[in-house]
């Protein structure tokens, strides 16, 4: 083997390697947390004679997209969640990123599908004090949650962008809303999963799953 091939093996190619994240050491961050420490909220408005848009309900169990009526007016629920990231260094390359989400009592009454989606919040907001009404400004690009196939059937979300992009801009990282497609139309659509304020098995609050390296 020449000199050439030698130094190359034994000298660029590791570091190229090391470099490219192939040899680098792996680390997961796991939080699911706790009433205490959790920050999730269900928001929601009325289309018309709107009695519910400054309602705020940081300490609901559940945090649903919806579509549904009360009294006969149509009206919209959106959930918000944001995860503490701060103990993933700043300079972490995110290899992966899982939103695990603990369903319970989905509905298709509508027919056309109970899906959602989630996008990026944009702005700071108050766990205790969010409303549909004063809700955070959240951005266009989207993580869509097909529609259930099952009543209580759990969700695993892939959101290592998303996540990347809060870790390496950590003031960036206001979270998530969730939104129901069938905003905008008549259809009873409902996809709901337990808060970190659920209390009866701590192990169907939200949950994220980051694995990256440095």
């Amino acid at each position: 083997m020449s000199d050439f091939y030698k130094k190359y093996l034994t000298g660029v190619l590791p570091l190229f390697l090391i470099a490219s994240g192939v040899f680098a050491q792996t680390t997961t961050y796991t939080v699911q947390p706790d009433p205490t420490a959790g920050k999730d909220a269900y928001i929601n408005h009325k289309d018309a004679s709107d009695t519910y848009g400054n309602n705020n309900c940081g300490t609901c169990t559940t945090i649903p997209g919806l579509r549904w009526t009360s009294g006969g007016i149509w009206f919209n629920g959106r959930s918000l969640m944001q995860f503490d990231l701060s103990s993933i260094p700043t300079n972490a390359i995110v290899t992966s990123a899982k939103l695990y989400l603990y369903g319970t009592g989905h509905s298709d009454l509508g027919g056309h599908g109970d899906s959602c989606n989630l996008f990026r919040i944009t702005a700071s907001w108050d766990e205790g004090t969010v409303t549909y009404n004063n809700q955070p400004s959240h951005g266009t690009t989207k993580v869509q949650l097909p529609a259930s196939t099952s009543a209580n059937q759990n969700y695993t979300v892939t959101v290592t962008s998303d996540v990347q992009n809060m870790v390496s801009s950590p003031s960036a990282n206001n979270g998530w809303i969730m939104i129901s497609c069938a905003e905008g139309y008549s259809y009873y659509e409902e996809l709901q999963f337990f808060s970190s304020d659920y209390t009866t098995d701590a192990t169907k609050r939200p949950k994220i799953e980051v694995n990256f390296y440095l």
